[in-house]
């Protein structure tokens, strides 16, 4: 299965995104360029709390590591996305949140306070340009 098979994913990558193929963590801070046509599988699917739409995985490429990413989806059409390190730790999390067992998600990385510590360096360099 291919991204662009599911709902308007096509369309959401090319037109819709902040830049095309643009999808951006949880932080709102770091992205990943996807293509359309990359490859993946879906891991759960539903509608639980905030959550309507699909989970699939990416698969790896030659620059990234798969990633798990949040498609929500309204009425057939892809509303917003977000990606997530594919640890095992995360797909179980996740399959379990969708199965009712968890209340709210808490998901790693594949390097621990990796996020953090980029942030930290974007933060620093930003308070120079200021000053």
């Amino acid at each position: 299965m291919k991204l662009s098979d599911i709902a308007d994913m096509r369309e959401y990558l090319d037109n819709r995104c902040y830049c095309p193929g643009e999808i951006y963590d949880s932080s709102g801070f770091f992205y990943q360029v996807f293509d359309p046509d990359t490859e993946c599988k879906i891991i759960c699917e539903g509608i639980r709390n905030e959550i309507h739409g699909k989970f699939v995985i990416a698969q790896a490429n030659e620059k990234t590591k798969p990633q798990i990413i949040y498609i929500q989806i309204s009425n057939g059409t892809v509303e917003d996305c977000m990606r997530f390190d594919a640890t095992d730790n995360n797909i179980k999390l996740i399959k379990e949140f969708m199965a009712g067992k968890h209340k709210r998600l808490v998901l790693d990385e594949y390097k621990e306070t990796d996020t953090e510590k980029a942030l930290q360096e974007v933060f620093s360099i930003a308070d120079a340009i200021m000053i």
